[in-house]
Parts: structure tokens; sequence; C-alpha cells
């Protein structure tokens, strides 16, 4: 912001300053500490990781995380922060009600080293053999939107499958 000198006015001079805490698009609260490691270029990192490694008296390791025991992501106390492997994460996050029987399926099938059902196979598919075949036979003819929409799937599936990166027989 400019003030009426045509300076600019940063930090706490600046009349929109709100103590150098935002929240981001995903509800996650985000603390000005530009000589963070973990900083934004524009100088923010996630207050939670901030506590966590106050916390534990350490910077985390690459390999962890820091997890909301309670689930609020603005909950940010000390006591409701704990490390976890990322991996242990993902696994712990994926396990919930948000995910459909399919995708716990499928995320259990390969955290486990058997083989990912694909193609008719797969309980998720929605499309038979002949439909794929006729969507890579029409590409170039028919736009991917318009694909898309023919067979109730997103364009970038389409794209996908057109280019041989998804669907197997």
């Amino acid at each position: 912001m400019v003030d009426r000198r045509g300076k600019n006015q940063r930090g706490a001079l600046n009349p929109g300053w709100k103590g150098g805490k935002s929240k981001n698009s995903k509800g996650y609260i985000l603390i000005r500490a530009p000589e963070h490691p973990r900083a934004s270029p524009n100088g923010y990192v996630f207050e939670h990781i901030v506590v966590l490694e106050k916390k534990i008296g350490r910077p985390l390791q690459p390999t962890e995380c820091s997890h909301h025991i309670n689930g609020v992501k603005t909950d940010n106390r000390p006591e409701n922060l704990e490390v976890v492997m990322i991996g242990a994460h993902t696994t712990f996050h994926w396990s919930g009600r948000h995910h459909t029987e399919t995708s716990k399926i499928k995320n259990s099938l390969a955290h486990k080293g058997l083989p990912v059902l694909k193609g008719e196979e797969s309980p998720s598919s929605t499309l038979n053999e002949q439909q794929v075949k006729e969507i890579i036979s029409l590409r170039g003819f028919i736009t991917g939107r318009e694909l898309a929409r023919r067979f109730g799937i997103s364009h970038q599936e389409i794209s996908k499958i057109q280019l041989r990166q998804r669907w197997s027989s």
C-alpha cells in the first residue's frame, strides 16, 4: 500500500496489517516468519509447523508432518499437535469417512502390495472396454469436453485415456 507521500507502507505501518496472520484457502493459519526455512516466498509459514517445532525443540524432518489431534485446522495449541510420519498421516486420513468404499479398497490393496484392479475389473470403473476403445478412436474428431459429456466423466480423464495413461485391458 502506498501512503500519501508515495512511500510503501509495509508490515505494521500498512493500514491493512492484520498482525502477520492470515488463513489460506484450505483453512490453515499462516504466520509471517520470513526467516523460517519453510517460509513461502512472501515470508509466510503454517502456524502449526512453527508451534510444533517449538514444542519438540527441533525442525520437522522431511519424512515428518504435523497432525491436528482433534481435526480442527485452526487449533494450533501445542497439546493438539503431534509429529507423525507422512505415510502414516496419509493412511490415517485415507481411512476417513469422506472417502468412498471404492477408494478405501483401492488404497488398501496398494498399501498391502497387492495389484490394484484396472480397467473393467476396477470397482470404480464407469466405462467398459468398448467405450474406452471408442474414446481412443475419436481422438482428434470430437473434443475431450464433448466426449466427457457423452460418457459422463471428466475431460481430464478423457485425455488420460486417449494418451493411454489410464485404463488397461
